[in-house]
């Protein structure tokens, strides 16, 4: 039975309607939004955001509150400039203060309220949980220091 202009249209919607689809569960899959890093390493809090088409970013948004770095200074500062997903993982570098460094970065969200970050420089890898919080008011909510 040939296709008729109906079974083209049938299949052109269910193919539109899957698209949507799939953008709506990357859109949640996404981890926008504000993360604090634990007390142990600072306290300080990035923000994520999109960039540069469907990349994810992250720039300081509040400096660590144990007088380390990040400071007040690094507030708005690149750490991470357009990690690219693969699977269920974003993948790029990030920039570790203590080190002064540019590690490989894994960054994977675990529900609605934590991301595990896995960095590694050379042989040497850590991971650390940020929980999702209240991005800080009068502060950036984005990444928009990443060019």
């Amino acid at each position: 039975m040939p296709f008729t202009l109906r079974h083209r249209a049938s299949c052109c919607l269910f193919a539109l309607a899957a698209c949507a689809t799939l953008s709506s569960a990357d859109a949640q899959d996404f981890p926008a939004g504000c993360w604090q890093v634990p007390a142990g390493d600072g306290g300080s809090v990035n923000a994520i955001s999109k960039c540069k088409g469907d990349r994810l970013c992250i720039a300081v948004a509040a400096a660590a509150t144990n007088g380390q770095r990040p400071s007040n200074a690094d507030v708005g500062r690149c750490i991470v400039n357009a990690a690219t997903k693969a699977g269920n993982v974003w993948k790029g570098q990030i920039y570790i203060f203590a080190f002064d460094v540019h590690a490989e970065m894994e960054l994977k969200r675990k529900g609605a309220s934590a991301v595990s970050v896995n960095g590694c420089y050379g042989p040497i890898c850590s991971a650390r949980d940020w929980t999702k919080v209240a991005c800080p008011t009068g502060r950036p909510a984005s990444s928009a220091a990443c060019k």
